[in-house]
């Protein structure tokens, strides 16, 4: 996990609403690992003091609760549990601003 970055500038992407969304390469990379990757980026979450960082790994969680596609518009279904579940357990951590979850 320390060898992939997920704090690097992601490719934005209209979602149709009022804002973009990006992802990284190394971030698709990552979630293709599904459920196996969830608790190394809970870890990242937890111990690293940079904020990009714990972002990145929040939208990487994202992706994986997306299965890694990005729909737009006015709906995506997020189909993983287990990643539903880790944002939610870390939607009080410091580093994230508490707009991500809302």
């Amino acid at each position: 996990m320390n060898s992939l970055n997920v704090s690097k500038a992601p490719h934005l992407r209209p979602t149709g609403k009022a804002y973009w969304i990006g992802y990284t390469d190394d971030m698709y990379s990552i979630a293709a690992h599904n459920d196996a990757a969830i608790p190394p980026l809970l870890e990242l979450i937890e111990q690293t003091k940079n904020p990009k960082a714990a972002y990145g790994a929040v939208l990487t969680i994202h992706l994986i609760g997306i299965e890694r596609t990005v729909k737009g518009r006015f709906y995506e279904e997020f189909k993983n549990k287990k990643a539903r579940a880790a944002l939610l357990s870390r939607s009080a951590s410091s580093l994230l601003p508490r707009a991500i979850f809302t």
